[in-house]
């Protein structure tokens, strides 16, 4: 997992010859709207032209930096990419635009079960798309692998979550695309028929914050604290449109590299998302990032003499912000130090040294170890973070502190403490 790390862009540009674009194999071209064509890499080729440094593009070294950028160290080179006419929303102008695209046939996460998620080049007259810092536009391409799974983003009261996020600057930018029937001179708007099962997303250059802190190791921590404020800022403004993420993990925090020294943070993959004012049934989560509260029985992985294994109440409803500040706590303790925050407890305790009888004693025992090792970790941080992380990781939900919270906390705000704190 430990790649050496290559500026997106500056990689991507590296010299080499141009990329070879052909008319479709097919007999007849692919009309406009259609979904795809093959290109067969024989014959024609794409305008000569360069970067903003003056260093040739080529498309399939994008291709090969994108996959890097993802976590994919395996060299992706296609001789067959596929040519997509996209009838794109404009909102700027309230119009629909045809856009073509250059699709990689690769996929970043084959064993998703949920999308297919493919990198795609935009083209204009032959030439790749660049936008007003000379870069290559790319986007990803997700298709539903299986519409129906309930926990898909797919779903129509998630695809309506992320146009809400990517509108807010929360999440990547989505491009809408309509269905072919719809036109500037309909009376319907054309977002009304905006198609379910294509989205097209702006590649963010800097990948997951996983594997983006791994290339990182050597942080500087006023560029940690920013990634923390970042993360913490924008599960507020989630939390604020009652929108609640179940899933928040490093995998689902993307990074955007404006240069060696700023990073900017967006938050991706809204398929457990759920719009609400009320408690849930429901359990979310990933391993590792998950609420405590869901699984009582199992501490750290080591299952310790109590008796009997911790009842878990699977009809108690639950509030999922609470579950999204456990989840962000964990993240950010992974921002901070590289490591996982259940790893590092694991690491920590000897098991079989904790002879307790009832539950609230051993909830009470993992928060002494958890607060231990926070203050330790923390050291050569302020207070504050300290604060924050000690207040997300509560075991006890009821003295988790909120995102708002924990933004008052980390800048510098007042703010009354919780019971119990």
């Amino acid at each position: 997992m430990f790649r050496t790390i290559h500026n997106f862009f500056s990689g991507a540009a590296a010299a080499s010859s141009d990329f070879p674009l052909t008319q479709l194999d097919c007999p007849n071209p692919t009309p406009a709207n259609s979904p795809r064509g093959i290109f067969s890499c024989t014959t024609e080729y794409l305008a000569p032209q360069k970067d903003a440094l003056g260093t040739k593009i080529d498309v399939n070294a994008l291709f090969r930096s994108a996959f890097r950028v993802a976590g994919d160290a395996k060299e992706k080179y296609s001789e067959q990419l596929e040519r997509a006419v996209f009838p794109v929303f404009c909102r700027k102008t309230q119009r629909v635009v045809e856009k073509v695209f250059l699709i990689h046939p690769d996929t970043f996460d084959p064993d998703s079960q949920d999308a297919a998620t493919r990198p795609a080049i935009q083209i204009v007259d032959k030439r790749v798309k660049l936008d007003h810092q000379h870069k290559p536009k790319m986007y990803v391409v997700l298709t539903p692998k299986n519409p129906d799974l309930s926990m898909s983003q797919f779903q129509p009261s998630r695809l309506g979550i992320l146009e809400e996020a990517s509108v807010l600057g929360l999440s990547p930018k989505k491009k809408s695309i309509v269905q072919v029937e719809s036109s500037p001179l309909s009376e319907d708007h054309p977002l009304h028929h905006e198609k379910k099962d294509i989205l097209l997303l702006e590649f963010i250059n800097g990948g997951d914050l996983l594997n983006f802190r791994y290339d990182h190791l050597a942080l500087e921590d006023f560029q940690k604290i920013d990634l923390m404020t970042q993360a913490i800022r924008l599960t507020v403004k989630l939390h604020e449109r009652k929108i609640a993420h179940r899933d928040l993990k490093p995998e689902n925090f993307l990074v955007r590299i404006r240069d060696e020294h700023h990073f900017e943070l967006k938050i991706a993959d809204f398929g457990f998302s759920l719009k609400t004012e009320e408690l849930t049934r429901e359990r979310c989560y990933s391993p590792g990032y998950m609420d405590p509260q869901f699984l009582q029985s199992y501490f750290i992985g080591a299952r310790f003499h109590v008796g009997s294994e911790e009842p878990v109440d699977d009809e108690k409803p639950i509030c999922p912000f609470s579950q999204d500040c456990w989840s962000l706590g964990a993240t950010l303790f992974f921002i901070l130090f590289g490591e996982g925050y259940e790893k590092t407890l694991r690491q920590n305790v000897k098991k079989g040294h904790m002879p307790l009888t009832n539950l609230d004693d051993f909830i009470d025992a993992k928060e002494k170890i958890s607060d231990r090792i926070l203050k330790s970790m923390c050291m050569s941080f302020s207070r504050e973070v300290y604060d924050v992380l000690s207040g997300l990781l509560q075991y006890r939900p009821e003295k988790r502190i909120s995102a708002q919270q924990a933004l008052a906390i980390l800048e510098g705000a007042k703010t009354e403490p919780p019971v119990g704190m």
